[in-house]
Formats: structure tokens, C-alpha cells, sequence
């Protein structure tokens, strides 16, 4: 899980698990904000310390950072 905060707003939570992303890096475009205004933003991200019994750890790796 990740946990995502656009221009001073609170952290919000989203899980990045996928059924496919077990034991390998499933690369996949993940969506943290949308109707965001023109111009410049800062993103903060942290990789949340909770995780659902089934899961094994606690990792995330960024290929791209894409905005629309």
C-alpha cells in the first residue's frame, strides 16, 4: 500500500495490490489524484507501514511517473 499527498492535502491510501503482482513486479498505471488544477503540484508518497495478512511485505517500485 501506498499512501499519496498532493500539494499539502492529507494523506490518501491506495492499495497497489494485484492478483497478478505475486511473487513479480507487475508493471500497471496507478491513478493517486484526479481534477487536479493547472499548473505546478508536489506529490509525497510513502509506502504505508500496513498490509493485509496475505500479503508479505512492503514494496513499491516507480518505472514512470505519468501526468495528464
Amino acid at each position: 500500500m501506498v499512501e499519496a499527498a498532493i500539494d499539502g492535502d492529507p494523506f490518501a491510501r491506495t492499495d497497489l495490490f494485484h492478483p497478478f503482482s505475486r511473487n513479480l513486479h507487475y508493471p500497471r498505471t496507478v491513478l493517486v489524484a484526479t481534477n487536479l488544477k493547472p499548473g505546478l503540484d508536489t506529490l509525497k508518497l510513502c509506502v504505508a507501514d500496513q498490509k493485509d495478512n496475505d500479503r508479505s511485505g512492503h514494496a513499491l517500485r516507480i518505472m514512470h511517473f505519468v501526468a495528464n
